[in-house]
C-alpha cells in the first residue's frame, strides 16, 4: 500500500516546521512525475491542498480588515504560486481533470484572497495535444480563459492551430502568424478584454546569474 511502499512520501517528516510561517516555499515536482500516475497525483492532491490552505490563512484576515478600511489594498501580503513544467499537472491525461479542476477554483477565488498564480510551458500542445479527449481538452481551455495575462513566445507553425482553438477570440489572424518568427526576448503579451501587445522583455545580468546564466 502507499504508506508501505511509498512511506518516504506519504509518512515521512517535514523539512518545514510550520508552512504558514515561511515565505517561501519550493515543492520539486521532477522525480514525482516519473512515478506511477495515481502515486503523482495523490502528492498532487496534498500539496494543492496545503497551498490552498495557505492562502485562505494568509489572505482571509487580510480580506476581512481590508473591507474594514483597516488595510490598505498596496500593504497586503500577496500569495503566490509558480508552476514551472505545468504541462506535468495541466494537461489531457487520464487522472489530471481532478488538478485541473482545482487549479480552476483557485484562480476563480484567489483575488479575494490576494492570490495569484503563474504556469508556465514551452508549447501550447504540451497542454493539449493532437486528438485529445474533447472533455479534457475543455477543461483546459476553461482554465486559460481564467487567465488575465498570458505570454506567447515563439512556437512553431505546427502549433497555430492549437493556438487559436485553445485561445479562441483572444488572437486575430495577424498576430497569431508573428509567433513563429518571435525571436529571442520577444513575446505576444494579451491582456484579456484589454488587447494584445508585442513586446520584448529584457534580463539583466543579476536575473540571468540567479538562473545559472539563462542556459
Amino acid at each position: 500500500n502507499l504508506v508501505q511502499n511509498y512511506a518516504h512520501l506519504f509518512d515521512g517528516p517535514s523539512s518545514i516546521d510550520n508552512f504558514d510561517h515561511e515565505y517561501f516555499v519550493s515543492f520539486p515536482l521532477r522525480n514525482l512525475s516519473e512515478l506511477k500516475p495515481e502515486i503523482f497525483q495523490a502528492q498532487l492532491f496534498n500539496v494543492m491542498n496545503m497551498l490552498w490552505d495557505g492562502m485562505l490563512n494568509n489572505g482571509q484576515p487580510q480580506f476581512q480588515a481590508f473591507n474594514k478600511h483597516r488595510l490598505e489594498f498596496e500593504d497586503a501580503i500577496r500569495y503566490l504560486i509558480l508552476i514551472d513544467e505545468a504541462h506535468h499537472i495541466i494537461n489531457t491525461r487520464k487522472g489530471s481533470e481532478h488538478g485541473v479542476q482545482y487549479l480552476q477554483r483557485f484562480m476563480r477565488e484567489a483575488r479575494k484572497y490576494f492570490g495569484g498564480i503563474f504556469f508556465a510551458s514551452h508549447l501550447i500542445t504540451d497542454f493539449v495535444p493532437e486528438n485529445a479527449d474533447q472533455n479534457s481538452a475543455e477543461e483546459v481551455k476553461k482554465l486559460f480563459s481564467l487567465t488575465q495575462y498570458k505570454f506567447i513566445a515563439e512556437q512553431d507553425s505546427e502549433s497555430l492551430s492549437r493556438l487559436k482553438e485553445v485561445f479562441v477570440g483572444q488572437l486575430n489572424d495577424s498576430e497569431l502568424n508573428q509567433i513563429p518568427f518571435l525571436q529571442t526576448g520577444q513575446v505576444l503579451l494579451s491582456i484579456s478584454s484589454v488587447k494584445n501587445i508585442k513586446m520584448n522583455v529584457d534580463v539583466s545580468k543579476e536575473e540571468l546569474d540567479l538562473f545559472g546564466g539563462g542556459a
